[in-house]
């Protein structure tokens, strides 16, 4: 059997955890003052953070009227991506001891400690093996992005790196956190693109995990097809065993991966969809 298995991948550059917070609740409540009264904050500072966030995806997220505000298809598209990409980030708190301050959709007191600065270097760390390699990816200081993972690690409560022969390496609570992290940034990610091709720029990208059967045929010709009609989206092909390839999806590295099914039992997470069954001969002269 043949399986394509789904899960995403991360993002470089996440809007301001702060703002997508602000956006939630306007979502909710349905006009921007009840939000701010909701979030501890001054009207002023909660329209602020939805301007920063219209600049950034480039389109308007709300109509505004007198009873209140109503999301455009822009802003439809985004709320989609942010409530799952929360549910990220409330699995990354339930890792911590915090959890118990959580109150609503939109996180409690410790989710609004919780930066996008943080996770990006906690992740970046993670992701490349060391401060130093995380630095030179990012062109970032060691210094501000040791500190950044120390200051996460503050607010979950809980060591989230120990020693190793090789440095530095993510604890088993690290580990979920990281996962959960990439998972995060990748919804933003689909958030960017889909509001790209609102606009009418399609943008994007895709990494496919390919194992020996699917590297050779399916895959390059899905690719091309697909690229006949989507020529602006980037497709990347990765050549990996099984189990890295399994370990970049579920951290976000890779959106599927295309081989040969595994009876494997940790797979809960993950959905497997059967393709095709091969049919195996015996050729001889």
């Amino acid at each position: 059997m043949t399986k394509a298995s789904v899960r995403p991948r991360k993002q470089n550059s996440a809007p301001n955890i702060r703002h997508l917070r602000i956006f939630s609740v306007i979502v909710h409540l349905g006009t921007v003052t009840a939000a701010a009264n909701e979030l501890n904050i001054s009207q002023p500072a909660a329209t602020q953070a939805i301007r920063s966030l219209e600049k950034r995806f480039g389109i308007a997220l709300f109509t505004r009227a007198k009873t209140g505000v109503f999301l455009t298809e822009a802003g439809k598209l985004l709320e989609i991506r942010i409530n799952r990409a929360f549910k990220y980030l409330n699995d990354i708190m339930k890792v911590g001891r915090r959890s118990r301050e959580q109150q609503n959709a939109w996180g409690g007191r410790s989710l609004a400690m919780l930066t996008t600065v943080q996770l990006e270097a906690f992740f970046s760390i993670v992701r490349h093996g060391s401060v130093a390699a995380a630095a030179r990816s990012s062109d970032r200081a060691q210094p501000t992005l040791h500190r950044a993972a120390r200051e996460l690690e503050r607010v979950l409560e809980i060591d989230l790196f120990e020693p190793s022969s090789f440095g530095l390496r993510p604890t088993r609570a690290g580990e979920k956190v990281a996962r959960c992290a990439g998972l995060f940034f990748h919804e933003l990610l689909q958030a960017d693109s889909e509001i790209a091709t609102l606009l009418g720029r399609e943008t994007g990208m895709t990494v496919i995990g390919a194992m020996p059967l699917a590297r050779s045929h399916i895959v390059p010709k899905a690719v091309l097809t697909f690229m006949k009609t989507h020529p602006q989206h980037r497709v990347s092909i990765l050549e990996a065993p099984y189990e890295t390839l399994l370990t970049g999806m579920r951290r976000g590295d890779v959106d599927f991966l295309v081989g040969a099914m595994r009876d494997v039992n940790d797979t809960k997470d993950v959905l497997e969809q059967h393709l095709f069954n091969d049919s195996l001969s015996i050729l001889m002269r």
